[in-house]
């Protein structure tokens, strides 16, 4: 056997035990039969919420039922009709979304793509014999051009908010009624994917507070751009999924999806595409992601962020409403 394909056997069989992060970290249950308790699932395109995707499951087993998107669900982009209807007025240059997930609800939101201020890569670390993580994209805004959300459930009252963060994260979404997560399963269309955009409060909460995760911070280095160019690269891949892309241990999960919209917006030079190259058998490996991002050159000296919990810590005493606090629209 030569040496690649006994390097990508290797990652191939790690993924398989490494991966779980992908799918446990919304923090929903997703044991057989617990999707249907609750509060029952919204009809989709219903008046109380407009924008519920079309969760029907295409291939697998479980093919005719359907996903359970009471929370997590793909970030949806809205049509300037859509926005209109919904009585909004976003600034020029603005993108719209639904389906963003803060405070247990759907939201909203207004985004000004340019006005990105860092894309930190956000690794969350489970205890565990093997090392497993997930692996997600946050967007940090500049003061004064944060994003605007707007509750899109019009039953709930139209309140809105300003958030300095932004989460991209993609994860393994269970079948109502269907099977509780598993790496096997996971390689034969058992679960749906879903490529959600979240508050950094929901991630601190499900991460750490609930979780108590240790969360890795990476800082790309990246272009004004560049950055632009991930932030829209991450929506529209949201947007083409919805719900209709399965989960896959190896090919799609977390770290796969933030590479990919991390590709679509980064050319990388001759050296750079031969070393991505190279570490493409660890892309599916949320545990590998200081390789895998040196290898494109998005690492730099300053990279290293404080973890997570420390930096909200050290922030908790001067926080303010842009992380959260609805006001009447």
């Amino acid at each position: 056997m030569s040496t690649n394909r006994w390097s990508f056997g290797v990652a191939a069989l790690t993924a398989t035990i490494t991966l779980v992060g992908c799918a446990r970290s919304s923090g929903h249950s997703s044991s057989g039969g617990s999707a249907t308790s609750g509060p029952a699932l919204l009809a989709r395109g219903s008046a109380a919420d407009a924008f519920a995707p079309d969760d029907t499951v295409r291939r697998g087993p479980y093919r005719g039922s359907r996903f359970d998107t009471r929370e997590q669900r793909s970030v949806r982009l809205l049509t300037r009709e859509e926005v209109v209807a919904q009585g909004l007025a976003p600034a020029p240059g603005r993108i719209v979304v639904a389906n963003v997930r803060h405070a247990e609800r759907y939201w909203i939101a207004e985004i000004a793509p340019e006005s990105v201020s860092d894309v930190i890569v956000q690794l969350e670390n489970f205890p565990a014999v093997v090392p497993a993580a997930h692996c997600e994209l946050r967007f940090r805004f500049a003061p004064g051009a944060m994003p605007l959300l707007t509750n899109q459930a019009p039953a709930a009252g139209r309140d809105s908010l300003h958030l300095s963060d932004l989460v991209y994260s993609v994860e393994a979404v269970p079948v109502v009624g269907g099977d509780s997560y598993d790496l096997w399963r996971g390689l034969w269309d058992h679960y749906g994917n879903a490529y959600r955009l979240c508050s950094l409060d929901d991630r601190y909460e499900r991460m750490v507070v609930r979780s108590g995760h240790h969360v890795e911070q990476l800082r790309l280095e990246l272009s004004a751009d560049q950055r632009r160019r991930v932030l829209e690269a991450a929506l529209r891949r949201g947007d083409h999924a919805q719900m209709q892309l399965m989960y896959n241990t190896l090919t799609r999960n977390c770290s796969t999806e933030a590479y990919r919209a991390l590709d679509d917006a980064v050319h990388y030079d001759v050296g750079h595409s031969f070393l991505k190259f190279v570490a493409s058998p660890l892309e599916a490996l949320p545990t590998q992601a200081k390789t895998v991002l040196g290898a494109r050159g998005l690492l730099g000296a300053g990279s290293e962020l404080p973890e997570l919990a420390r930096e909200r810590g050290a922030a908790a005493g001067g926080r303010t409403d842009t992380s959260g606090a609805a006001r009447p629209r």
